[in-house]
Protein backbone atom coordinates (compact mmCIF):
# COMPACT_ATOMS: atom_id res chain seq x y z
CA UNK A 1 0.00 0.00 0.00
CA UNK A 2 3.07 2.40 1.08
CA UNK A 3 4.67 1.77 -2.55
CA UNK A 4 1.28 2.45 -4.48
CA UNK A 5 0.91 5.42 -2.42
CA UNK A 6 4.08 7.07 -3.47
CA UNK A 7 4.35 6.02 -6.97
CA UNK A 8 3.32 9.68 -8.57
CA UNK A 9 5.60 11.22 -5.65
CA UNK A 10 8.46 8.79 -6.84
CA UNK A 11 7.89 9.59 -10.77
CA UNK A 12 8.04 13.41 -10.09
CA UNK A 13 11.15 13.06 -7.80
CA UNK A 14 12.84 11.04 -10.68
CA UNK A 15 12.10 13.55 -13.24
CA UNK A 16 13.57 15.97 -11.55
CA UNK A 17 16.43 14.43 -10.12
CA UNK A 18 17.70 13.05 -13.94
CA UNK A 19 16.67 16.83 -15.23
CA UNK A 20 14.44 14.49 -18.14
CA UNK A 21 13.77 16.32 -21.48
CA UNK A 22 14.86 12.62 -23.49
CA UNK A 23 11.91 11.22 -24.67
CA UNK A 24 13.18 7.35 -24.10
CA UNK A 25 13.64 7.93 -20.72
CA UNK A 26 10.27 9.30 -19.83
CA UNK A 27 9.22 6.42 -21.98
CA UNK A 28 11.21 4.23 -20.00
CA UNK A 29 9.59 5.51 -16.33
CA UNK A 30 6.26 5.27 -17.44
CA UNK A 31 6.45 1.78 -18.73
CA UNK A 32 8.23 0.84 -15.48
CA UNK A 33 5.45 1.88 -13.29
CA UNK A 34 2.83 1.17 -15.93
CA UNK A 35 1.43 4.66 -15.68
CA UNK A 36 -1.24 4.59 -18.37
CA UNK A 37 -3.11 7.46 -17.42
CA UNK A 38 0.01 9.91 -17.81
CA UNK A 39 0.58 11.79 -21.26
CA UNK A 40 4.08 12.43 -22.28
CA UNK A 41 3.66 15.65 -23.10
CA UNK A 42 2.06 17.25 -20.67
CA UNK A 43 4.74 15.92 -18.26
CA UNK A 44 7.91 17.43 -20.16
CA UNK A 45 5.42 20.72 -20.47
CA UNK A 46 5.16 19.93 -16.68
CA UNK A 47 9.25 19.91 -16.63
CA UNK A 48 9.53 22.58 -18.66
CA UNK A 49 7.39 25.14 -16.55
CA UNK A 50 9.40 23.67 -12.96
CA UNK A 51 12.56 24.57 -14.30
CA UNK A 52 11.40 28.11 -15.59
CA UNK A 53 10.12 28.96 -12.47
CA UNK A 54 13.26 27.36 -10.26
CA UNK A 55 15.37 30.08 -13.16
CA UNK A 56 13.04 32.80 -12.15
CA UNK A 57 13.66 32.00 -8.65
CA UNK A 58 17.91 32.24 -9.01
CA UNK A 59 17.11 34.94 -11.32
CA UNK A 60 15.50 36.73 -8.21
CA UNK A 61 18.04 36.13 -5.43
CA UNK A 62 20.86 37.13 -7.43
CA UNK A 63 18.84 40.26 -8.06
CA UNK A 64 18.00 40.89 -4.40
CA UNK A 65 21.89 40.11 -3.64
CA UNK A 66 23.00 42.64 -6.61
CA UNK A 67 20.61 45.22 -4.76
CA UNK A 68 21.27 44.92 -1.36
CA UNK A 69 25.03 44.20 -1.68
CA UNK A 70 26.61 44.52 -5.01
CA UNK A 71 28.55 42.07 -7.12
CA UNK A 72 30.88 42.05 -3.95
CA UNK A 73 27.97 39.80 -2.50
CA UNK A 74 27.34 37.03 -5.34
CA UNK A 75 29.20 33.75 -5.69
CA UNK A 76 27.52 30.63 -6.98
CA UNK A 77 27.84 29.09 -3.72
CA UNK A 78 25.83 31.97 -1.86
CA UNK A 79 23.13 31.55 -4.75
CA UNK A 80 22.39 27.54 -4.33
CA UNK A 81 22.58 27.66 -0.50
CA UNK A 82 19.83 30.47 -0.61
CA UNK A 83 17.75 29.02 -3.69
CA UNK A 84 18.38 25.46 -1.54
CA UNK A 85 20.17 23.53 -4.51
CA UNK A 86 23.54 22.70 -5.73
CA UNK A 87 26.11 25.00 -7.54
CA UNK A 88 25.57 22.50 -10.40
CA UNK A 89 22.04 22.82 -10.48
CA UNK A 90 22.71 26.52 -11.43
CA UNK A 91 25.23 25.52 -13.95
CA UNK A 92 22.36 23.76 -15.39
CA UNK A 93 20.24 26.84 -16.07
CA UNK A 94 23.40 29.50 -16.94
CA UNK A 95 26.42 28.94 -18.53
CA UNK A 96 28.41 30.97 -15.81
CA UNK A 97 28.10 33.16 -13.05
CA UNK A 98 28.73 36.25 -15.62
CA UNK A 99 25.96 35.07 -17.53
CA UNK A 100 23.49 34.99 -14.07
CA UNK A 101 24.90 38.09 -12.63
CA UNK A 102 24.11 40.23 -16.17
CA UNK A 103 20.33 38.04 -16.72
CA UNK A 104 19.47 39.37 -13.03
CA UNK A 105 21.32 43.15 -13.85
CA UNK A 106 18.25 43.57 -16.19
CA UNK A 107 16.16 43.93 -13.40
CA UNK A 108 17.61 47.55 -12.61
CA UNK A 109 15.85 48.64 -16.17
CA UNK A 110 12.33 47.53 -15.16
CA UNK A 111 11.82 50.76 -12.35
CA UNK A 112 12.70 53.30 -15.88
CA UNK A 113 10.39 50.65 -18.12
CA UNK A 114 7.50 51.17 -15.51
CA UNK A 115 8.00 55.08 -15.97
CA UNK A 116 8.23 54.81 -19.80
CA UNK A 117 5.13 53.03 -19.79
CA UNK A 118 3.05 55.92 -17.87
CA UNK A 119 4.71 58.57 -19.68
CA UNK A 120 4.02 57.23 -22.96
CA UNK A 121 0.12 57.05 -22.50
CA UNK A 122 0.23 60.59 -21.82
CA UNK A 123 -1.33 62.14 -24.84
CA UNK A 124 -1.22 65.62 -24.57
CA UNK A 125 2.75 65.28 -25.08
CA UNK A 126 4.53 65.79 -27.82
CA UNK A 127 7.78 63.55 -28.62
CA UNK A 128 9.86 65.88 -27.78
CA UNK A 129 8.25 66.63 -24.49
CA UNK A 130 8.07 62.91 -24.17
CA UNK A 131 11.35 62.28 -24.50
CA UNK A 132 13.05 64.92 -22.25
CA UNK A 133 10.90 63.29 -19.58
CA UNK A 134 12.15 59.33 -20.35
CA UNK A 135 15.74 60.84 -20.26
CA UNK A 136 15.20 62.53 -16.90
CA UNK A 137 13.99 59.11 -15.75
CA UNK A 138 16.33 57.57 -17.36
CA UNK A 139 19.44 59.52 -15.77
CA UNK A 140 17.81 59.68 -12.18
CA UNK A 141 17.78 55.71 -12.20
CA UNK A 142 21.32 55.31 -14.14
CA UNK A 143 23.38 57.00 -12.20
CA UNK A 144 21.33 55.54 -8.60
CA UNK A 145 22.93 52.27 -9.94
CA UNK A 146 25.75 53.43 -12.55
CA UNK A 147 27.82 49.68 -12.36
CA UNK A 148 24.66 47.84 -13.46
CA UNK A 149 23.91 51.10 -15.92
CA UNK A 150 27.15 51.26 -17.39
CA UNK A 151 27.84 47.52 -17.99
CA UNK A 152 24.53 47.34 -20.17
CA UNK A 153 24.66 50.87 -22.29
CA UNK A 154 28.19 51.88 -22.21
CA UNK A 155 30.83 48.47 -21.32
CA UNK A 156 32.47 46.53 -23.84
CA UNK A 157 29.47 43.65 -22.63
CA UNK A 158 26.82 45.67 -23.80
CA UNK A 159 26.82 43.56 -27.13
CA UNK A 160 25.79 40.37 -24.61
CA UNK A 161 23.55 42.10 -22.66
CA UNK A 162 21.27 42.90 -25.37
CA UNK A 163 20.91 39.09 -25.64
CA UNK A 164 20.38 38.72 -21.99
CA UNK A 165 17.82 41.38 -22.21
CA UNK A 166 16.19 39.43 -24.53
CA UNK A 167 16.36 36.10 -22.69
CA UNK A 168 15.58 37.73 -19.21
CA UNK A 169 11.86 39.00 -20.70
CA UNK A 170 11.37 35.59 -22.14
CA UNK A 171 11.72 34.07 -18.72
CA UNK A 172 9.31 37.49 -17.13
CA UNK A 173 7.04 37.75 -19.96
CA UNK A 174 4.53 39.29 -17.51
CA UNK A 175 7.03 42.22 -17.33
CA UNK A 176 5.71 43.59 -21.04
CA UNK A 177 2.61 43.11 -20.64
CA UNK A 178 1.94 47.32 -20.09
CA UNK A 179 4.90 47.97 -22.53
CA UNK A 180 3.52 49.58 -25.64
CA UNK A 181 5.28 48.37 -29.00
CA UNK A 182 7.41 51.19 -29.74
CA UNK A 183 9.04 50.80 -25.99
CA UNK A 184 9.62 46.99 -26.13
CA UNK A 185 11.39 47.67 -29.84
CA UNK A 186 13.38 50.57 -27.95
CA UNK A 187 13.89 48.26 -24.69
CA UNK A 188 15.73 45.70 -26.81
CA UNK A 189 18.45 48.21 -27.96
CA UNK A 190 21.08 47.92 -26.80
CA UNK A 191 22.09 51.39 -28.19
CA UNK A 192 21.12 54.88 -26.59
CA UNK A 193 21.47 56.26 -29.84
CA UNK A 194 19.32 54.12 -31.76
CA UNK A 195 16.80 54.61 -28.57
CA UNK A 196 17.31 58.43 -28.80
CA UNK A 197 16.69 58.69 -32.19
CA UNK A 198 13.57 56.02 -32.65
CA UNK A 199 12.02 58.48 -30.70
CA UNK A 200 13.45 61.79 -32.25
CA UNK A 201 12.44 60.57 -35.71
CA UNK A 202 8.86 60.76 -34.23
CA UNK A 203 9.50 64.12 -33.62
CA UNK A 204 11.14 65.51 -37.03
CA UNK A 205 7.60 63.67 -38.90
CA UNK A 206 5.54 65.94 -36.65
CA UNK A 207 8.03 68.64 -37.61
CA UNK A 208 9.31 69.61 -34.40
CA UNK A 209 12.59 69.07 -35.81
CA UNK A 210 15.01 68.52 -38.77
CA UNK A 211 16.03 64.96 -39.65
CA UNK A 212 19.50 65.45 -39.46
CA UNK A 213 19.44 67.69 -36.34
CA UNK A 214 17.35 64.53 -34.88
CA UNK A 215 20.00 61.97 -35.36
CA UNK A 216 22.69 64.66 -34.33
CA UNK A 217 20.70 65.22 -31.10
CA UNK A 218 20.65 61.43 -30.57
CA UNK A 219 24.45 60.88 -31.19
CA UNK A 220 25.26 63.57 -29.09
CA UNK A 221 22.90 63.06 -25.72
CA UNK A 222 24.59 59.31 -25.55
CA UNK A 223 28.15 61.09 -25.91
CA UNK A 224 26.90 63.59 -23.07
CA UNK A 225 25.52 60.45 -21.08
CA UNK A 226 28.35 58.02 -21.46
CA UNK A 227 30.70 60.46 -20.59
CA UNK A 228 29.26 61.87 -17.48
CA UNK A 229 28.41 58.19 -16.02
CA UNK A 230 32.31 56.98 -16.75
CA UNK A 231 33.08 59.90 -14.64
CA UNK A 232 31.05 59.29 -11.44
CA UNK A 233 32.24 58.12 -8.79
CA UNK A 234 30.86 56.98 -5.17
CA UNK A 235 31.73 59.93 -3.39
CA UNK A 236 29.26 61.89 -5.55
CA UNK A 237 25.36 62.75 -5.20
CA UNK A 238 23.62 60.81 -7.64
CA UNK A 239 20.16 62.96 -7.41
CA UNK A 240 22.90 65.95 -8.74
CA UNK A 241 24.63 64.18 -10.96
CA UNK A 242 21.84 63.03 -12.74
CA UNK A 243 20.46 66.62 -12.52
CA UNK A 244 23.22 68.31 -14.14
CA UNK A 245 23.59 65.37 -16.79
CA UNK A 246 20.24 66.24 -17.68
CA UNK A 247 20.96 69.75 -17.84
CA UNK A 248 23.67 69.32 -20.26
CA UNK A 249 20.87 67.33 -22.74
CA UNK A 250 17.98 69.98 -21.98
CA UNK A 251 20.34 72.59 -23.31
CA UNK A 252 21.27 70.23 -26.36
CA UNK A 253 17.35 70.00 -27.31
CA UNK A 254 17.06 74.30 -27.06
CA UNK A 255 19.90 74.14 -29.69
CA UNK A 256 18.59 71.64 -32.45
CA UNK A 257 14.99 71.56 -31.79
CA UNK A 258 12.70 73.99 -34.05
CA UNK A 259 12.19 77.44 -32.59
CA UNK A 260 8.44 76.92 -31.46
CA UNK A 261 8.72 73.48 -30.00
CA UNK A 262 7.64 72.95 -26.74
CA UNK A 263 9.92 72.06 -24.21
CA UNK A 264 8.59 72.49 -20.88
CA UNK A 265 8.02 68.99 -19.14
Amino acid sequence: MFFYVYIPALIDYCIRLLYIYNTKVIKITLRIYNVGNCDEVKIKRRLMNTNLSRKRDYIRITGEILNNEGREGISIRRIANEAGCSSAVLYKHFQNLDHLIKLASVQFLEPYMHQMSIESARGELTPIQLNLILWKRFLDEAFKKKDYYEMMFISTDKDILKSCVEEYYRIFSEELDEVDPISENILFSNSLQEREYTRLKQAAEQGLIGEQEAYDLSVLGEAIFAGRLTQFDDGEDPVKAADECYGLIFSLYTKYVNPETKLDI
